[in-house]
């Protein structure tokens, strides 16, 4: 789950250069500061207001955590998801020796965590361990559990894509395709699409996950082998054509609660949670949840995607 947290947690990533140790003070009239400069309170209108105008990214990366660590509470309850005896101390203790041992590369042994912790947030290191650290380790591993969990209770398809930007050119790679030509080179050689370089390879796209309903109702009315497309589809308001191979159907998990999630941590030890994974799911949530941003005026904005 590393990498995944590097990405961009961005989803629990949890927000940057978060810091602790700022106690919110009362100002006249019981208006909370953050800080004072002179005279001058500091509060957290300020601080929300210039993180969004100076440090848009942060501001973002921020606001996408949080929203996303309220998803992940909810959707943990209503699946009944607990995390099993004794994983958070192992991923706890795993994640302190890893940065232990991130700083000793980078700048030897004579810089140690309980130092830069003292420095970076203001508090002593058990402190953060306690506030800071170990909500966020728990916090990822519920995240992990909640995307895989809802992802394998559904039917999913696998299959690889091609993707080109003229419906001509799309006929004719559906005619060599026909006549025998291997999918994933073809992909490599004629696929615009970021998969292209691993033949056009995707995760397994669960029934619910995608956005366009026709790519979707075409992939889960087909068979294993079979080609579909080429698909219109738009996307950013560029007209894109979509060829799919079906490389497998996969039914929803089955089996009691136990069952089900002893077979989750296997699960997730044996296979990561892929960066297009939580992104749909991100997505879905959002869409399910009716989730709405607005800028510190009251103004409704859209957040970028994890990988905008």
């Amino acid at each position: 789950m590393r990498s995944l947290c590097t990405l961009a947690f961005v989803t629990l990533a949890f927000a940057a250069g978060a810091t602790v140790g700022l106690t919110p003070a009362g100002g006249e009239g019981g208006t909370q500061v953050v800080a004072t400069v002179g005279s001058e309170a500091v509060t957290p209108e300020d601080l929300t207001s210039f993180l969004y105008t100076r440090y848009r990214d942060s501001w973002v990366r921020t606001l996408q955590a949080l929203l996303d660590e309220r998803i992940v509470r909810h959707e943990a309850q209503r699946l009944g998801l607990r995390l099993r005896p004794g994983v958070l101390e192992k991923a706890f203790d795993t994640e302190v020796a890893a940065r232990r041992a991130q700083l000793a590369e980078v700048y030897g042994e004579e810089v140690s965590l309980e130092d830069e912790v003292r420095r970076g947030y203001g508090v002593d290191f058990e402190t953060w361990k306690r506030d800071v650290l170990r909500p966020r380790v728990r916090m990822q591993l519920l995240l992990m559990r909640v995307v895989r969990l809802d992802t394998r209770r559904r039917d999913r398809v696998k299959a690889r894509v091609i993707v080109v930007e003229e419906q001509a050119r799309a006929a004719r790679i559906r005619k060599r395709l026909e006549s025998g030509a291997d999918f994933s080179l073809t992909a490599l050689k004629e696929s615009v699409d970021p998969t292209s370089q691993s033949g056009g390879d995707l995760p397994a796209v669960a029934r619910g996950d995608l956005t366009l309903p026709a790519v979707e109702a075409a992939l889960f009315a087909a068979r294993a082998g079979d080609l579909i497309g080429p698909l219109a589809v738009t996307i950013g308001g560029r007209a894109q054509f979509h060829l799919y191979k079906v490389i497998e159907r996969i039914g929803p998990w089955t089996g009691t609660r136990a069952e089900i999630l002893a077979r989750l941590d296997k699960d997730l030890q044996e296979t990561r949670i892929q960066r297009a994974e939580f992104e749909r799911w991100r997505a879905r949530m959002r869409r399910d949840f009716r989730t709405r941003v607005f800028d510190p005026d009251g103004r409704p904005v859209i957040l970028p995607s994890l990988g905008g």
